[in-house]
């Protein structure tokens, strides 16, 4: 964030929004502090997925998870996003630095049948990462839909 004294905006697209939360908070992360909110005027997240149900319904990469909080709290705590919504719910939880979401409806997927779609990725004719593309992009326009209502 610069010298002692500046202030900045930061930008953060897709996960990095929701990382940039992290950097901006006061709780430990992973035993460091970052307290950035401060020093950044505002945050800018574009296609940031917040509320993500993370059960992406073929599989996400394992996170290297390092809980250094209490039990009660990691027992509940396994991700980095569940950790920047625990205790950044909202954008008074990081002020002074004000907070913008980016997000759209241009590209909205396609409806997702599981049953379909799971036959296509058993017989070859769906790669599971197809599947992973087309699940994201319409749960990401519901989730941009809701928000706009």
């Amino acid at each position: 964030a610069g010298t002692a004294g500046t202030v900045c905006m930061q930008v953060g697209i897709s996960a990095g929004g929701w990382l940039a939360r992290l950097a901006l908070g006061d709780v430990p992360y992973h035993g460091t502090v970052y307290g950035l909110a401060p020093k950044v005027h505002t945050l800018v997240t574009c296609g940031t997925p917040h509320q993500s149900m993370e059960a992406y319904p073929f599989g996400r990469a394992e996170e290297a998870w390092i809980c250094d909080l209490s039990q009660q709290v990691c027992k509940q705590i396994r991700t980095s996003l569940q950790y920047a919504n625990h205790f950044y719910p909202d954008a008074d939880s990081l002020k002074p630095t004000n907070i913008i979401c980016v997000v759209g409806d241009a590209t909205t997927g396609e409806q997702f049948d599981y049953g379909r779609m799971g036959l296509q990725i058993i017989t070859g004719q769906t790669p599971i990462t197809a599947a992973n593309d087309k699940w994201f992009v319409q749960s990401a326009y519901v989730v941009s839909k809701r928000l706009r209502s």
